[in-house]
């Protein structure tokens, strides 16, 4: 079973392994999913350090053979006490909390941070050093000999 809000406490470590689905992802996209989840004080506010990875079944663009790659993303997200979030470095991202909330749901976070590890460019490892194509289509034809005559002459100036 998965849950996947994390206590807004101060020195929180844990490690999460939940479903394609239950981050909205495509079960034929991802397996394996792990997550760890880090929570420290940073002043008065919470940082909240994200890692996430699984195994993704792409597409190859070269081949369009599948193939399944391990990727994995991190992000710091800063857990704000109301007010207006304002993005400070080094943090990826600034979420506002209400004083009250004791759980914030990494759901979304894991979702976004996964989806953003996959490659733009999905080459197959064994794909790597292929010479691809650089002509395409059927050579053109050759005239026939009797239509030579026809042809505009060359001349050399």
């Amino acid at each position: 079973m998965y849950m996947g809000e994390v206590a807004l406490v101060a020195g929180t470590r844990c490690r999460l392994m939940p479903g394609p689905q239950d981050l909205e992802l495509d079960p034929e996209a991802f397996t394996g999913i792990q997550i760890v989840v880090e929570l420290s004080r940073e002043g008065k506010d919470l940082m909240l350090t994200l890692e996430a990875s699984a195994d993704a079944h792409l597409l190859c663009d070269r081949t369009l053979d599948p193939f399944t790659v391990r990727v994995s993303g991190c992000c710091r997200i800063l857990l704000q006490e109301g007010g207006n979030p304002a993005c400070r470095e080094p943090f990826d991202e600034t979420i506002s909390v209400v004083p009250q909330q004791q759980v914030i749901d990494v759901a979304p976070l894991a979702r976004d941070t996964l989806v953003l590890a996959v490659p733009a460019r999905k080459v197959a490892p064994h794909a790597v050093g292929i010479e691809l194509p650089r002509v395409f289509g059927a050579p053109a034809p050759a005239i026939a000999p009797h239509l030579a005559p026809l042809l505009p002459q060359q001349t050399d100036y």
